[in-house]
């Protein structure tokens, strides 16, 4: 069979998309706690869901199933001989470590431009403390964030998808 590498490559697309788990955990203790992936979203303020998450779990569902029928199309295609890849996954997944680089560059750079003044470390995955500065008054806070078991077998499928770029057959 010719094109292993994007058949499991695909396989693994619609495995990933079948998951039910978050890829990612942020959170500020009780204040504000998001678990997300590129299927799902949850996000709880101040102890509880917000309704609009719900809405955006729907067009997130469909996303998923969209996923999976062309992952499913593709590998018709490669079983027949026309190389087709997909690389949503590896985009996904790879670029999913830019999430707390953002937060960095927001905090730390575009909310001083509004008046408020953070300090907020670079990290990407653990805990730090965050300094929030309103009114004239200090606030602090631990903020955490870290990927789970869902997020590093997607970014081990997203790694397949590349080694079937740079290996043709």
């Amino acid at each position: 069979m010719m094109y292993k590498l994007t058949i499991a490559s695909l396989i693994s697309n619609i495995i990933i998309a079948l998951l039910p788990f978050y890829w990612w955990y942020y959170g500020t203790g009780n204040l504000i706690e998001v678990a997300d992936s590129p299927f799902m979203l949850n996000i709880i303020f101040m102890g509880s869901q917000l309704e609009i998450i719900q809405i955006v779990n729907l067009f997130l569902l469909a996303f998923r199933f969209y996923v999976i029928v062309v992952s499913g199309i593709y590998i018709y295609y490669v079983i027949k001989g026309q190389k087709k890849t997909y690389g949503l996954i590896f985009w996904t997944s790879y670029l999913y470590i830019l999430d707390p680089i953002v937060f960095y560059i927001i905090f730390n750079y575009l909310f001083p431009l509004i008046g408020y003044g953070f300090h907020y470390p670079f990290f990407i995955i653990g805990k730090e403390k965050v300094d929030f500065t309103y009114q004239n008054t200090l606030i602090s806070t631990i903020v955490y964030s870290y990927p789970s078991l869902a997020y590093w077998i997607s970014l081990a499928a997203g790694t397949i998808y590349l080694a079937s770029r740079i290996f043709k057959r």
